[in-house]
């Protein structure tokens, strides 16, 4: 393609309880990391790699993935990377950290099988997920 593409997945285990809170305006904003591991060879047999990922996920989407996720739950989110940058207090340094924006998440069973959440659309027009008929 002519443009560039930013598209992340990450499917992992969550290193943290989600953190769900809402905006001045009222929408709400979940912030969250996901831990994935990679096997690496280590002499005759392989050790794994966490990679920790923060991210943040906005609205509806935030909301139903809060009401069935903690620490530890399995996961499979989607969305895109972005630069946060700001002053450091103490020292006015710049800093800044890579973060994913998740805009998806599916449910994963820890056998690795994934569903998504029935789409419906918000009032905002952003497609947003209805759990209603989630089993769990």
């Amino acid at each position: 393609p002519d443009h560039p593409m930013n598209t992340c997945t990450q499917i992992g285990h969550l290193s943290q309880d989600v953190e769900l809170g809402q905006t001045k305006n009222g929408t709400a904003v979940l912030n969250c990391t996901i831990a994935t591991n990679r096997s690496i060879p280590k002499g005759d047999s392989y050790v794994d790699e966490a990679t920790f990922v923060s991210f943040t996920m906005w609205g509806k989407r935030a909301e139903a993935f809060a009401r069935h996720h903690q620490k530890g739950s399995r996961a499979c989110i989607t969305g895109r990377l972005t630069m946060e940058t700001w002053e450091d207090r103490s020292t006015g340094a710049p800093r800044s950290k890579l973060k994913m924006t998740a805009e998806e998440w599916e449910f994963v069973s820890d056998r690795g099988e994934s569903s998504s959440p029935k789409a419906t659309s918000s009032p905002q027009g952003i497609p947003a997920y209805d759990d209603t008929d989630t089993p769990f």
